[in-house]
């Protein structure tokens, strides 16, 4: 069963995996945390639950399980990744028992047990899945697939095509066996170049174009000093899903330049003797075969060769053939073209003459249609000229006079008349329009000077009363309204100038928003001091303001209202308590809403229906 773990364990964890051979791939697909109950049913759960379940066992006690790891063997093999993860956990605690304390022993055992349990449920969820993915990883051929390398150059699958033959390693960051291997691989990478061929690394952690994981492996690959390819690709392609079932890391295949597998994977480094020699056999392998295909190419080239000879020579007596024909051809097609072309002359001339005949009958009905003339009495009549296109000018010339001289208008005098009727109409009209339009002006002059007036002393009073309201509000400091420009007091604007206890303020916005707040109430105030309003409702105008203000606020309310009844909507406790009386909205009963009125100078509380 193909299990993807490391992906879901913390860096510590991943580099003891590391250090363990890098038996598990390093997948994206594994799930990033773990929701489910160790208690649950496994035919409710999913495979990824069930892995996500023995990543907690693993990462509570992680700092054991890493000194398990890091004594393991770094070649694992096939057979014992395909096992029950379990049981290989088991065998390896077992090998480092004298690591460990009797307590931490145990701890070690009841997790590889858990494991195990875990396990056999995943193994009884999907067995045709997991065949099938198994049987992804051990295909004939590498899928198709377009990515890049890490310098991000388009490759796809012609980088097979291009070499006799390809050695592609899998490997990733954090395993140490991989990363030992990579100057050993490039040594390799200039062997095989001698011999046609190339080796091609593919970490599965730089797999979507991971930049997290390029840069380390770039950073890995200078450090060793390996400069061989590596490339990427997507995850999601079948080349990545290829990549993400490699089990035991590292994992080096030879391709030919189809593409296909040649011979079986070879597990763990290449400084292992038996996957150097087996590397070497293929090798060999390939390089017997290309000899064999170079030799076939040059029989095959001589062979081509000699029939290219016998087909020159059929192809020369054709064309011999061919030549006579075309000239007998050609004798043939010039007599037919000059048969053609007498034919053509002839259709021509008739209709040169049939055209000459149509002019001259339009020419003579043009004579009596505007002229009432025959052909005889024009031919009476005719006049040399020297020029054609200069007797047309002279003709269209006297024609454009004629019709400049227009048609005689009889009713003229009677068309004068109207027009002069409606002229002086309009003429009245116009006048009066006028006339209108400079009372009007006059009208909006005397207005505009009321207006003036008015604004200037209700302006001066209400910049009075600003004053004197920011004082008592403030408690102290001084605030004035400034005209921008006074010779335009109705369009200019109005500046804000306030000076609260303390403080010096040059623009309104450094005052805090209860203070900005504050200088509004008092402008409205001073404004209701000038013009006071019988009946006033206020909603929740001080709810930016701090508990002082809200008593200095209610204070001045309680002082004005002997001039005008207010109505405040308010959540503020300071408001509240100066007001004469309090409405609210109760409700006793679930949809059932009753309006309270508390009397605060008679302390006593009725529901108002």
């Amino acid at each position: 069963m193909k299990i993807h773990r490391i992906a879901a364990l913390s860096l510590s964890l991943v580099l003891a995996f590391s250090l363990a051979a890098c038996g598990q791939g390093a997948s994206s697909a594994s799930s990033a945390s773990s929701s489910a109950a160790s208690s649950a049913a496994a035919e409710s759960k999913t495979e990824e639950q069930l892995l996500a379940e023995e990543n907690e066992i693993l990462s509570a006690n992680d700092a054991l399980w890493e000194k398990v790891f890091s004594s393991m063997d770094k070649n694992v093999t096939e057979t014992t990744i395909s096992a029950n993860y379990g049981d290989f956990l088991l065998s390896a605690v077992e090998k480092a028992k004298d690591q460990f304390s009797d307590e931490e022993y145990k701890t070690l055992t009841a997790d590889a047990e858990k494991i195990r349990a875990i396990e056999e449920q995943i193994a009884a969820l999907a067995p045709a899945e997991d065949a099938a993915s198994s049987a992804a990883a051990q295909g004939n051929a590498f899928p198709k697939f377009e990515g890049s390398d890490l310098e991000g150059n388009p490759v796809d699958n012609s980088l097979f095509a291009g070499n006799a033959f390809t050695v592609v390693n899998f490997w990733f960051n954090g395993c140490k066996p991989c990363v030992e291997e990579l100057d050993d691989l490039n040594a390799l990478n200039e062997k095989v170049k001698a011999q046609g061929g190339e080796v091609i690394g593919i970490n599965t952690e730089t797999l979507d174009g991971n930049q997290q994981g390029i840069d380390a492996a770039k950073k890995l690959l200078e450090t060793t000093g390996a400069s061989y390819r590596n490339i990427y690709f997507a995850s999601g392609s079948e080349a990545g899903k290829f990549a993400l079932n490699i089990m035991a890391f590292p994992t080096t295949y030879v391709f030919d330049r189809d593409g296909n597998v040649v011979g079986q994977p070879l597990l763990g480094g290449i400084d292992k003797e038996e996957n150097l020699a087996a590397l070497a056999a293929r090798s060999e392998a390939c390089r017997t075969e290309i000899a064999a295909i170079r030799k076939a190419k040059t029989d095959s080239q001589t062979a081509i060769t000699q029939k290219e000879q016998a087909i020159r020579e059929a192809t020369e007596k054709r064309l011999a053939c061919q030549q006579k024909e075309t000239e007998a051809l050609a004798k043939a097609r010039t007599a037919s073209d000059s048969r053609e072309e007498m034919g053509r002359e002839m259709a021509r001339l008739a209709e040169r003459k049939a055209a000459a005949e149509s002019e001259y009958d339009a020419t003579a009905a043009k004579l009596w249609d505007e002229y009432q003339l025959t052909v005889s009495q024009a031919e009476e009549l005719c006049v040399e000229f020297d020029s054609l296109p200069a007797l047309r000018a002279q003709v269209a010339d006297l024609r454009n006079q004629i019709r400049a001289l227009g048609n005689v208008n009889v009713s003229a005098i009677e068309e004068y008349q109207e027009v002069r009727e409606r002229y002086d109409a309009l003429s009245a009209q116009v006048a009066d329009v006028e006339g209108s339009r400079n009372e009007l002006t006059r009208m909006i002059a005397s207005l505009s000077g009321q207006m003036k007036e008015i604004f200037t002393d209700s302006f001066r009073a209400i910049n009075e009363n600003f004053g004197r309201v920011f004082t008592e509000l403030f408690g102290g400091g001084e605030a004035s309204l400034v005209l921008e420009d006074e010779s335009d007091v109705l369009s200019c604007g109005i500046g804000i100038r306030v000076a609260p206890p303390g403080k010096v303020i040059k623009n309104l916005e450094a005052l805090s928003g209860g203070e900005q707040a504050l200088v509004a109430i008092s402008i409205y105030f001073a404004i209701l001091a000038v013009n006071p309003a019988p009946f006033c409702i206020l909603d929740e105008i001080e709810a930016a303001l701090d508990d002082a203000n809200v008593v200095r606020f209610a204070q001045y309310l309680r002082r004005v209202s002997d001039k005008t009844q207010f109505i405040v909507i308010t959540h503020r406790r300071g408001t509240m308590e100066a007001a004469n009386v309090l409405y609210g909205v109760t409700m006793q009963e679930d949809g059932v809403s009753k309006l309270l009125k508390l009397d605060l100078e008679q302390v006593d509380a009725t529901l108002v229906s």
